[in-house]
C-alpha cells in the first residue's frame, strides 16, 4: 500500500512527496532543472552514500529496481527517492547552532581524501563574475549609491579573501549550501543533513561562511527595512565554536579566521543577487538596501567575526 503527499518544504523548483508504504516512510523529489545533469547528480549520490556509510546522519538513497540506479530520469526531469527522517526545523537555540558547526565539522572529515568518480560542480561563492556582473549592468542601468555601494562591498570582500590565502587552501568536496532549511533537529542533536543538491568542489572555509551567515541571520517579518543590521551573534558564536570543537582544520590557522568575515560578505551578497534578484530592474530598493546594511554591518565588525572563527 502506498499513500502518497505533497510536501511543501524547500524550494518550488524541487517539488517534493512523501510517500507511505508498508516498507516505511520516504521522501521523492524532482531536482530543480539546474541541478539535475546527470554527471552532477551521479556525484552528489556518490557524496551521500559515502557519508551514510560513514555513519554520518543523512537520508539513505533508494535503489531503483533492475539497475540498482538511485536516480530516476523520466520525460526531462531526474527524481530521487531516500528514506524519510523525521525532524523539526531550527529553533535559532544556540545549542543548535552549535551542532549544525559540529556536523558542518564532521561533514568536511568525512570528505578527507574523497573524490568522486564523476565530476563535481565548480561553482564558485567566491569572486563570482556572475554578481560583479549582475551588480555592474545594474549600476550602468540606474545609477543607484546603494547598487555601486554594494559592488564595492563585493570587490572589497573579494580582495580580503584573497589577501588571507585562500587560493592556496586546500580544494575539496563541499556542502555548498549550509543552512537552516537543510537540517532536520531533534531534542539533543540534528536528526539529519537532508539535502546534497549543491555539493561541489571548493574550501571548506567557504560552507563554514555559509553557515555563519544563515544560522545567524536576523530577518523576520514582511518589513524588511525593518530587519537590524546585526546578526544574532550569540549564534554565530556557537555555530563556529560548534565548527571548532572537532578542533581548528589547518586552513584556520594559515589566515583563514580572518577571511571568514569577507566571505559572509561574499556569500548574502551572492545569495541576494542570484537567488533573491536585487540587481533585476524591478527589484525591491528597501531589499538592497537591507543586504546593503547587513553586508556593512560584517565588513565593520571584521575584526570581531574572524576572532569569534579563531577561538579567541
Amino acid at each position: 500500500m502506498v499513500a502518497a503527499a505533497p510536501l511543501a518544504r524547500g524550494s518550488t523548483a524541487a517539488p517534493k512527496v512523501r510517500a507511505r508504504t508498508d516498507r516505511g516512510d520516504f521522501l521523492i523529489k524532482r531536482r530543480a532543472p539546474n541541478k539535475a545533469d546527470p554527471l552532477r547528480v551521479a556525484a552528489s549520490h556518490e557524496v551521500q552514500v559515502r557519508l551514510v556509510d560513514t555513519g554520518f546522519p543523512a537520508p539513505a538513497l533508494c535503489a531503483m529496481p533492475g539497475d540498482g540506479a538511485t536516480a530516476l530520469h523520466h520525460a526531462g526531469h531526474v527524481y530521487e527517492a531516500m528514506a524519510w527522517v523525521a525532524g523539526d526545523r531550527y529553533a535559532r537555540a544556540p545549542a543548535q547552532a552549535r551542532d549544525s558547526g559540529a556536523l558542518l565539522a564532521r561533514f568536511h572529515a568525512g570528505m578527507n581524501g574523497f573524490s568522486p568518480r564523476f565530476a563535481l560542480a565548480k561553482g564558485r561563492l567566491h569572486a563570482s563574475s556572475r554578481v560583479v556582473e549582475w551588480l555592474s549592468r545594474r549600476e550602468r542601468s540606474t545609477p543607484e549609491r546603494t547598487t555601486r555601494e554594494l559592488r564595492r562591498l563585493y570587490n572589497r570582500a573579494a580582495e580580503r579573501v584573497e589577501a588571507a590565502g585562500l587560493a592556496k587552501w586546500e580544494a575539496r568536496v563541499i556542502h555548498g549550501d549550509w543552512h537552516p532549511g537543510n537540517l532536520l533537529f531533534v531534542p539533543g542533536g540534528v536528526a539529519a543533513a537532508v539535502d546534497f543538491d549543491a555539493v561541489r568542489r571548493g574550501t571548506a572555509a567557504e560552507d563554514v561562511a555559509v553557515g555563519a551567515v544563515y544560522f545567524s541571520l536576523i530577518g523576520e517579518g514582511a518589513d524588511r527595512s525593518r530587519w537590524p543590521d546585526e546578526p544574532d551573534v550569540g549564534l554565530l558564536a556557537a555555530f563556529l565554536s560548534g565548527y571548532r570543537s572537532a578542533g581548528a582544520p589547518p586552513w584556520i590557522a594559515r589566515g583563514g579566521a580572518e577571511a571568514i568575515p569577507y566571505l559572509m560578505v561574499e556569500s548574502l551578497l551572492s545569495e541576494a543577487v542570484l537567488t533573491l534578484r536585487i540587481a533585476e530592474p524591478d527589484a525591491s530598493p528597501v531589499t538592497r538596501e537591507m543586504i546593503y546594511r547587513k553586508c556593512s554591518w560584517m565588513e565593520q565588525h571584521a575584526g570581531h567575526i574572524a576572532s569569534l572563527a579563531a577561538g579567541a
